[in-house]
């Protein structure tokens, strides 16, 4: 996927915010399922690890080596609340934390995760070409 154009969006303290927007040409991510979005969550998390040296914490990890009989929405569920944890210190995920935490849906915040990834993969990439 092309990461979504960028927009400042002014917020209720004053202080505006850079966030992706939607363009016809994208293709929606709503078309993949929970279980695929969440997979793809995982490729782009390990990818930003290695690209960024960072060591994911035990806590995250652990999620991916859950019980099987562990219900997988609710690892889903927990997945989408750790991740904006991580990406709040990076310069491309500051302030973004609470509008992800306040998504109404787990698709909803895997999807803008997932792009928040991308765009992170591809910056992380960038430097080192």
């Amino acid at each position: 996927r092309n990461p979504p154009p960028l927009s400042r969006i002014q917020q209720q303290d004053g202080k505006s915010i850079v966030v992706a927007t939607a363009s016809p040409n994208d293709a929606p991510a709503k078309s993949m399922t929970l279980d695929e979005l969440e997979a793809a969550v995982w490729v782009s998390l390990d990818g930003f690890c290695r690209a960024a040296n960072f060591r994911l914490p035990g806590e995250i990890k652990f999620l991916r080596t859950m019980d099987p009989a562990y219900p997988s929405i609710r690892r889903q569920q927990r997945l989408s609340y750790a991740v904006p944890a991580i990406l709040e210190n990076i310069n491309i995920g500051a302030g973004m934390r609470n509008i992800w935490l306040c998504t109404p849906s787990t698709h909803a915040r895997l999807d803008a995760l997932l792009e928040r990834l991308e765009l992170l993969n591809e910056a992380v990439m960038g430097e080192y070409e």
